[in-house]
C-alpha cells in the first residue's frame, strides 16, 4: 500500500486505518427530549462546541438525530469536509446529547487521544484524502461516506507522544491565530500603502520637503507683488472684479506670527489680523502663504437666461468653446451660475 502512504512517519510510529482505532455507538431513534447536535453547533473557526444547547422533544426530533455521543467523542462532519466542523465534545449537557447523522461520531479505543486524532482529522494531507472526488461525492454538499472514512491512514505515535503532541499543538494555535492576525493587518497596510504614499509625496511637495531649498531663487513675496500687479491691471481693463475688501496681503510680523491686511483699489489697508489658528504647517523660508483668491482670476458668467429643450449653450465664455446639450423632462430649464478658475502666469507653474 504504498501508493496510499502520504508521507514518512519517524520510528517507532505505525499506520493504521481509522477504523481500528475508533468505533461508533450504535444509532437509536429519540424516545425522549434531548440535547441535538447538528452542524451549525460548532465552531469551525476554533473547533468547539456552542454553549448553546438545543433542546428537542422526542416526537419533534429531526429524522438525523440518530447519533448518541458522550463526552470525549470526536464529532467529524462527513459532509462538505473542508469546512472542518468538527471538534470533541467536551462538556456536559442537560438533556442526553444525540448527533446528526451528517457526523461521524467517533469513540477512541485505548491507547488514541482524542486530541492527537482530531488534530490529524484537520491536517491537508487528511483533507487531500477526504476531499479527494473519488472519496467525496456530491456537487452542491460533498460527503464523504463512511467505507472511504474509516479507510483512511493514520499516522499513530506512541500514546504519550500522542499527548505531548496535543498539548503543543494546544500551545501554537493561539500563537498561529494572532500572527494570522497579524498577517491580515500586514496586507491590508500594503494594501492602502500606495494611497498613503501618494497622500504623503503630496505633502512632502506643498510642506517644501521634497526637493532642496535655494537659497538664490526669487522669494514668492516678490513673485506675489507681481501677480497683484497684473491682477490690478486687470481689475482697471474690467476684466476681474476687484476683491471683497481687498487684495488679501499675509506677512510674517516682528513677532512671528502670520498676519493678514486687505489693500484697497486706492491703496488704503485695513488693520492687520493674526491668521495663525488657519496656518496649517510650517513653511520654508522664502516661501509666502496667500489666499486662492489672490493668485487666480475669476471669469464671471452671471445669470443664464431660459433655455430651451436640447438648445446648445456655451459653457464659458472667452477661449472655453466646449458645448453641452441641456435635457429637461418638461418645460424650460434655467442653468446654475458657474464660474472657471484660470491660474495665471508663474503663479501656475
Amino acid at each position: 500500500i504504498d501508493d496510499e502512504i502520504p508521507f514518512d512517519i519517524p520510528e517507532g510510529w505505525e499506520w493504521a486505518r481509522l477504523g481500528n482505532i475508533v468505533y461508533q455507538r450504535a444509532q437509536l431513534k429519540p424516545t425522549s427530549a434531548f440535547s441535538y447536535i447538528d452542524i451549525g453547533s460548532i465552531d469551525n473557526a476554533h473547533q468547539r462546541l456552542s454553549s448553546k444547547e438545543t433542546l428537542i422533544e422526542a416526537d419533534k426530533a429531526p429524522s438525523r438525530a440518530r447519533k448518541p455521543v458522550k463526552l470525549g467523542d470526536v464529532l467529524y462532519s462527513t459532509v462538505r469536509p473542508y469546512l472542518h466542523n468538527m471538534c470533541i465534545v467536551d462538556r456536559k449537557f442537560s438533556l442526553p446529547p444525540i448527533a446528526s447523522t451528517g457526523f461521524a461520531a467517533m469513540v477512541c479505543l485505548d491507547g488514541i487521544s482524542n486530541g492527537y486524532l482530531l488534530n490529524y482529522l484537520m491536517s491537508p494531507d487528511f483533507d487531500t484524502y477526504a476531499n479527494r472526488t473519488d472519496n467525496s461525492k456530491g456537487v452542491a454538499y460533498p460527503a464523504i461516506n463512511d467505507k472511504h472514512l474509516y479507510a483512511a491512514l493514520v499516522p499513530v505515535p506512541p500514546l504519550a507522544e500522542q499527548r505531548r503532541i496535543a498539548e503543543r499543538v494546544s500551545e501554537l494555535m493561539p500563537l498561529v491565530g494572532e500572527h494570522g492576525k497579524l498577517e491580515d493587518e500586514r496586507e491590508a497596510l500594503d494594501a492602502s500603502l500606495p494611497e498613503r504614499l501618494r497622500k504623503s509625496v503630496l505633502q512632502m511637495a506643498v510642506e517644501g520637503k521634497l526637493v532642496p531649498q535655494d537659497p538664490s531663487e526669487e522669494p514668492a513675496s516678490v513673485l506675489l507683488d507681481r501677480i497683484r500687479e497684473e491682477r490690478a491691471h486687470l481689475i482697471k481693463e474690467k476684466k476681474i472684479k476687484a476683491p471683497k475688501g481687498g487684495e488679501s496681503v499675509i506677512y510674517l510680523g516682528s513677532d512671528g506670527r502670520r498676519y493678514e491686511k486687505r489693500v484697497d483699489a486706492k491703496g488704503r489697508e485695513s488693520e492687520p489680523i493674526c491668521i495663525d489658528d488657519e496656518i496649517p504647517f510650517d513653511i520654508p523660508e522664502g516661501w509666502e502663504w496667500a489666499r486662492l483668491e489672490g493668485i487666480t482670476t475669476y471669469i464671471q458668467r452671471g445669470k443664464s437666461p431660459k433655455y430651451s429643450l436640447e438648445k446648445k449653450i456655451s459653457r464659458c465664455r472667452s477661449e472655453m468653446q466646449s458645448m453641452v446639450r441641456v435635457l429637461a423632462g418638461e418645460g424650460e430649464v434655467r442653468r446654475p451660475e458657474q464660474r472657471c478658475i484660470v491660474c495665471r502666469g508663474e503663479a501656475a507653474r
